[in-house]
């Protein structure tokens, strides 16, 4: 029994693979594939001119160090991805943070100052000096008694007149002891006066501005990214002392990427801002991108009389999260500088990219017959608003494929619909 259905597997496989050799292949897509078209436009536009170029990174900076100072951290390497406000460097800040933990205890210091004045005396300090007064007042009260006593015998004649001066000046010292004790605790208790309270706030703030300036100097010692981007060269190394101004490492921004070309005089009139081009890197032959007219300098190179223009596109990622379009790749870029002339143009996701060939699958619909595609190959020209310009086997209203050509083959069978009237069949 087991040999039996053995037997019936590799006999059915064995017709599978005889079928498949010997039906026409167009009957083997046993299920219709589903696209959307988009009709070949014809519009006049101006014809196109191949220009050279070359990729240019958006932003470049080499960002140097503010200060002077040695080297303490520098781990970034040529080629890492940054974002902005990300560490590039520090230099040794070993010294500042030692004055900076001075300078933060100083203030806690004019800070308890300022607290001590703004709160007036405590509780035991006014009990404290009320019984100075207090014991001031009694010694004076007994002095004076004393004094009066003296004065009563010096008439009798019964005391001398040098010991009534004594008391007399024992009394007198009690008097200002008393005064100088009321005056004490007068001032006490009226607290501090305004001058010191607002001298201690200017120094609390004077502190802080010091404590501020070490800070704004030890964030100096650490140099950032100042955009999102890669590191394309290291200007020092970990340990080197560097001065104010010196370079430490240089930064590329890569999310878009100018391609620098130089067009002639002759034909300048004809480029302005915002033009859409195609763009062809030598790095990915045969793949069509597209850009648009970033900057025209307005400044000839005066041998070659020609103009530096700068054609702006999106860096695309691969799948390896890397950018594609690296500073320095070749390419060409597409202008439409020429004369007028008709042209046929399909939308730039009709274009399919097949062993270095750029090709385009044209959906045909016989009389009352399935709908089947055909692949074929195109040459490209200029850019304009979404399309590009193509020369091929074409004609005006031929139905190409937008979407869902990427795993189309020659033939195979299709249901569509219409990009743009939503129309299907």
């Amino acid at each position: 029994m087991a040999f039996s259905l053995s037997f019936r597997s590799i006999l059915f496989s064995g017709l599978c693979l005889l079928a498949s050799s010997i039906l026409p292949q167009n009957l083997l897509f046993s299920e219709e594939a589903r696209v959307l078209i988009a009709e070949v436009e014809q519009k006049s536009v101006a014809s196109g001119r191949s220009f050279v170029g070359t990729v240019m990174p958006l932003k470049a900076s080499i960002v140097g160090s503010a200060i002077e100072g040695r080297i303490e951290e520098y781990e970034l390497n040529e080629g890492d991805r940054v974002k902005a406000g990300d560490v590039l460097a520090k230099l040794d800040t070993t010294a500042l943070s030692i004055e900076l933990e001075i300078q933060k205890a100083e203030l806690m210091v004019a800070e308890e100052a300022l607290k001590e004045l703004e709160n007036g005396a405590r509780e035991e300090e006014k009990a404290q000096l009320e019984a100075r007064l207090q014991s001031a007042l009694a010694r004076m009260d007994f002095q004076e008694s004393r004094m009066k006593r003296t004065e009563t015998l010096f008439k009798s004649r019964t005391m001398s007149e040098e010991e009534m001066l004594d008391v007399q000046l024992s009394f007198q010292e009690a008097k200002n002891a008393h005064a100088e004790a009321q005056a004490a605790y007068d001032l006490l208790l009226s607290g501090a006066r305004p001058e010191q309270i607002a001298k201690a706030t200017a120094q609390v703030k004077v502190q802080k501005e010091i404590i501020r300036r070490i800070e704004n100097q030890i964030a100096e010692h650490t140099i950032k990214a100042p955009f999102d981007g890669y590191v394309v060269s290291r200007l020092t190394e970990l340990g080197q002392w560097v001065t104010q101004g010196d370079p430490i490492i240089e930064v590329a921004q890569l999310k878009k990427v100018d391609i620098h070309v130089h067009v002639l005089e002759d034909y300048i009139g004809t480029v302005h801002p915002g033009q859409s081009v195609t763009v062809q890197l030598g790095a990915f032959p045969g793949k069509v991108y597209v850009g648009e007219v970033a900057v025209i300098i307005p400044q000839a190179d005066l041998r070659s009389r020609s103009f530096p223009v700068k054609v702006r596109l999106e860096n695309p990622f691969t799948s390896g999260n890397e950018v594609m379009f690296k500073a320095g790749m070749f390419a060409q870029v597409e202008l439409p500088v020429g004369q007028q002339a008709e042209a046929l143009f399909v939308p730039k996701d009709a274009l399919v990219l097949e062993s270095g060939q750029t090709t385009v699958f044209v959906v045909n619909q016989e009389t009352d017959g399935p709908a089947t595609t055909r692949e074929i190959p195109v040459r490209l020209g200029v850019s304009d608003q979404g399309t590009i310009q193509i020369f091929g086997n074409l004609k005006v209203g031929d139905r190409v494929v937008v979407r869902g050509n990427e795993r189309l083959e020659s033939g195979q069978q299709v249901s569509w619909k219409n990009f743009a009237t939503n129309t299907s069949q």
